[in-house]
């Protein structure tokens, strides 16, 4: 199964990804955790490699990054498979206002520009049907880590 959260900067996805890893962990799942917050560069073309790589070898593949073009939550289902039933998308919203507070509160070398937290903000093609999709300023990280589990089990 490929995971992969998306949404804007600091809007909750490192935390659930993180907390996701350590449930699987726990229950004795195999995975593997792509954190676009580790790459600088070719971002996407990473992500696709990693996926490339690892589907059919990896149980459950757990990809953090915005995704905040309609194009590459594509390019993930096509390397997925046609049926898409091997793929849940995972829709982390919360206001921009809440991206920048959270963006500030990162340690420096995670922050992202305030102008590139606007510019994803104002492009942001949501998903048309994410598999589950989560207000963080409402919702929980762990809350959110039982519905993604619940999903995947």
């Amino acid at each position: 199964m490929i995971v992969i959260l998306c949404e804007v900067p600091a809007s909750g996805k490192s935390r659930v990804a993180k907390g996701l890893c350590r449930r699987l962990e726990e229950m004795d799942l195999d995975y593997e955790l792509f954190a676009s917050d580790e790459v600088s560069r070719k971002v996407y073309e990473r992500v696709f490699r990693f996926l490339r790589d690892n589907v059919g070898r990896v149980e459950n593949l757990v990809v953090d990054a915005t995704f905040y073009k309609k194009k590459w939550r594509e390019e993930v289902r096509e390397i997925a498979g046609e049926d898409g039933e091997d793929l849940l998308t995972v829709h982390l919203h919360c206001s921009l206002e809440t991206s920048l507070k959270r963006n500030d509160r990162r340690k420096e070398e995670y922050r992202v520009s305030e102008r590139a937290i606007h510019i994803i903000y104002r492009e942001l093609e949501k998903p048309d049907n994410p598999g589950l999709e989560f207000d963080t300023d409402e919702t929980d990280p762990e809350v959110v880590v039982d519905m993604v589990v619940e999903k995947l089990t």
